[in-house]
């Protein structure tokens, strides 16, 4: 299965994560169809921010026909060798966008506890907003709109 070939899917959608199981992380890619269906694309031992383990998956679905040429979305949780991976592999059709739960995490874990509750629900908030203006009034101090944040 993670040798297929994957020219024929439309995949408008990349998502890679690692995953950590006992004291291993395992680099994920899935893809997500137009239907709302995933594939998985592949696997590699390794964290995302190894810069030769994430180039390493990133070619290997090249090679195997992820399109190069058709825009993509990819939601990655932030990490700079990941993001430059794929704009090298994948160059100017890439678009790229923060997961927001990485980024929830990440704003979580700085701030006092008391505080959880309702920073998590100003960028629930935020998030949800249908366009940029509201969502910059609800987005916490200091906190980018989800919309300007790639």
């Amino acid at each position: 299965m993670l040798a297929r070939p994957l020219g024929k899917l439309d995949l408008p959608v990349a998502m890679i994560d690692g995953i950590h199981l006992r004291d291993r992380v395992i680099l994920l890619a899935l893809g997500v169809d137009a239907q709302g269906n995933k594939h998985v694309l592949g696997l590699r031992e390794g964290s995302t921010k190894a810069t030769r383990v994430v180039s390493s998956l990133l070619a290997d679905l090249a090679e195997r026909g992820l399109a190069a040429e058709r825009m993509q979305l990819w939601v990655i949780e932030g990490g700079k060798a990941l993001r430059k991976a794929i704009v090298q592999t994948f160059g100017a059709t890439a678009l790229i966008q923060r997961c927001q739960e990485h980024k929830h995490r990440n704003v979580l874990e700085h701030l006092p506890e008391d505080m959880h509750a309702v920073v998590k629900r100003a960028l629930m908030d935020a998030w949800s907003a249908s366009d940029a203006e509201p969502a910059g009034r609800q987005a916490p101090r200091g906190s980018p709109p989800a919309c300007a944040r790639a």
